[in-house]
């Protein structure tokens, strides 16, 4: 039953059969989905679908569920109210949000019964202290006000976003960060002149991925040093950076090169094995300095891992893309066969010898001590 209270004298009551016009019935959605762009959140549209109360309309009932990635700690999310019946008179009540899960790392901060009418906006703030990775729904839920209407019907599902927290390794850059160092390359891929050593100088190979990674670590003072094995040393030293990986290579007769022999094909790992060993189940982006033949070039790795599915790289040098274009992403055939094809080239040191076919990559990271 429903029940009509007049204003001014709410001893004054008439009850009839429950009809959707006297209830509040709303749905509610993700605010300009489309135009989202929260720092360190991502808000991705997926295949799984929700099916809200049977008393929302058709076209509005069932839909695909947006899900929000994030990281971080807190989160505030915005949604709009709208009218989700259209036999439904009256327009205002309380929107209630509740978690799906039961654990208390994972709550909404924010009032969590909120009185709003149609074509509202309504904010959502979470605390997401979990000490693992996990997933589950913020649902909505509608009950009348009973201010002129006393509706019947409680607790209405009006809506559900999911949200996925994940916990960020240290080895994980965000796309801000790697903007940032892109920024640079490109800035010092349009300088000319001779190599020199200033902010405004044009930069070698070493001190370009020495300046690159006082842009991505936001740290000045990262020395620099004249090699890159020396450089990257330093980064292990400083907390910046993981054990040095050798990167193998064997002769015609399957024998691992040493010294000046000359390299035919990867020993055991290709350079993308070796990358994709020390990934970890969080997406963003890895970035991984490499020594090419006793430092002989220096080139930084950047791993696309957005996408655990498809994951892409790139490398950068002085010069921009050693592969290309420095905002473009290319696949492990293309990496591994530019760097095969490097040093199966016999690149020559000054003194016109061939360079000797060591070759390390050492995995950047963030040094969460100092943060």
């Amino acid at each position: 039953m429903a029940t009509l209270i007049e204003q001014g004298n709410p001893g004054n009551q008439f009850s009839f059969p429950i009809l959707d016009t006297y209830e509040f019935i709303p749905v509610v959605q993700f605010k300009k989905p489309s135009k989202y762009t929260a720092e360190g959140e991502e808000l991705i549209p997926s295949e799984e679908r929700a099916s809200l109360a049977k008393y929302i309309d058709d076209d509005k009932r069932n839909f695909n569920i947006l899900h929000l990635t994030t990281s971080k700690k807190m989160i505030k999310l915005p949604f709009t109210v709208k009218k989700g019946s259209s036999a439904s008179w009256d327009n205002d009540g309380f929107i209630e949000p509740q978690l799906s899960i039961k654990d208390a790392n994972f709550k909404i901060i924010s009032t969590t019964k909120i009185l709003t009418k149609y074509n509202s906006d309504i904010e959502v703030e979470l605390s997401l202290e979990g000490s693992e990775s996990t997933s589950f729904y913020l649902d909505f839920y509608a009950n009348d006000n009973e201010d002129l209407f006393k509706g019947g019907i409680k607790n209405i599902f009006c809506g559900r976003v999911k949200i996925v927290f994940y916990l960020l390794s240290p080895k994980v850059f965000s796309k801000k960060e790697l903007n940032n160092y892109v920024k640079y390359i490109v800035f010092n891929k349009s300088l000319s002149g001779e190599y020199g050593y200033s902010d405004l100088d044009k930069h070698d190979c070493v001190t370009a991925i020495n300046r690159s990674l006082r842009k991505l670590l936001k740290d000045n003072s990262i020395p620099a040093k004249a090699n890159m094995d020396d450089q990257m040393l330093k980064m292990i030293d400083m907390n910046y950076a993981t054990n040095q990986i050798s990167i193998d290579f064997k002769d015609i007769d399957g024998n691992k090169t040493t010294g000046i022999s000359d390299p035919y094909d990867y020993l055991n790992k290709t350079l993308v094995e070796n990358l994709n060993e020390n990934l970890t189940d969080s997406n963003g982006f890895y970035f991984f300095g490499m020594s090419i033949m006793d430092g002989y070039h220096s080139v930084m790795i950047v791993v696309n891992k957005v996408s655990a599915s498809n994951i892409k790289y790139n490398a950068y040098d002085q010069h921009g893309s050693v592969l290309g274009d420095v905002n473009l992403w290319y696949n492990a055939l293309t990496l591994n066969e530019w760097l095969l094809n490097y040093v199966n080239l016999g690149n020559t040191t000054l003194s016109g010898n061939r360079g000797k076919i060591i070759t390390t990559i050492t995995q950047i990271k963030h040094n969460v001590e100092n943060n």
